[in-house]
């Protein structure tokens, strides 16, 4: 068994990382611009960078969040679910990566299975995880649910970059929707 207070820490210290260096791509324009026209033109240009950016964002902020829950659950974790998370957050680390690919190549079907790859990969290592702890989330199928929108996300992505890849990305809005769901343990307004 391992303390999961030391896979805790690693692990915010890693989204924490990652998630900071998804910006590093997004940057103010170079060259000198005159009027709001000129710099609303400049800043549109910065969308194929943006978007992924925001839809990594997601990811990594609910992948986070899942994690959170999952801590709540005891004080030690068993080596097959310590290797799983490992493997979860070397992915985690590579999405900046995969990221500023496919900001600077979003129209070309590769960058988008490499960045999606990433991100399933991601989704199925999480999966895995949950998985090895099956008694641990008895009844809790919530935990699966966003996982398999990310996976089911990403391979419908892969797809369309087949065919439009100016448009895949938009599949990933998918993991939007365990986000914003209703959750039994969200306090009361």
């Amino acid at each position: 068994m391992y303390p999961k207070a030391r896979l805790d820490a690693l692990t915010d210290g890693i989204f924490a990382v990652a998630m900071t260096l998804l910006v590093l791509e997004l940057r103010v324009p170079d060259q000198v611009l005159s009027g709001d026209a000129a710099l609303w033109r400049a800043l549109k240009d910065l969308w194929p960078k943006f978007f992924p950016y925001l839809l990594s964002f997601l990811v990594l902020g609910s992948s986070w969040l899942s994690k959170i829950r999952v801590r709540m659950g005891g004080e030690h974790v068993t080596r097959l679910y310590a290797i799983f998370w490992l493997a979860n957050l070397l992915l985690v680390t590579c999405v900046p990566f995969s990221t500023m690919l496919v900001g600077r190549y979003a129209d070309v079907p590769l960058a988008i299975w490499v960045y999606v790859g990433n991100l399933g990969l991601n989704g199925v290592t999480a999966l895995a995880m949950v998985m090895s702890m099956r008694e641990a989330h008895k009844g809790d199928p919530e935990r699966r649910g966003g996982v398999i929108v990310l996976i089911i996300s990403c391979a419908l992505a892969a797809i369309i970059a087949v065919f439009t890849p100016q448009q895949a990305l938009w599949a990933l809005m998918l993991n939007a929707l365990p986000v914003l769901a209703y959750r039994k343990d969200r306090p009361s307004a």
